[in-house]
């Protein structure tokens, strides 16, 4: 087990998985804004869950608790394709 004994406590710790005296984090001095990003993806979710919670069961069916921090508006790679896939289709006649 890696003892952070003597590291620096404000930055992150990853364990090499092939050697666990090893810290391979090295430069993680952005560790306060990835705390605070796990913390509201966790409240997101919470929120979520809560929501989902008070819709009906056949409401709740088939929605997303991911979505909160996963989801996107992704209609410019959508729009991207479309004119890609014109392009091929022009091409080949």
């Amino acid at each position: 087990m890696y003892n952070k004994h003597g590291v620096d406590q404000e930055k992150l710790s990853i364990v090499d998985p092939n050697n666990d005296v090893n810290d391979i984090a090295g430069g993680s001095s952005n560790t306060p804004r990835i705390l605070e990003a796990f913390s509201r993806a966790f409240r997101n979710l919470q929120n979520r869950m809560s929501e989902l919670q008070a819709l009906p069961i056949d409401q709740r069916r088939g929605q997303s608790i991911l979505g909160v921090i996963l989801g996107g508006n992704y209609s410019s790679f959508d729009i991207q394709r479309e004119h890609l896939r014109k392009c091929y289709h022009s091409s080949t006649k």
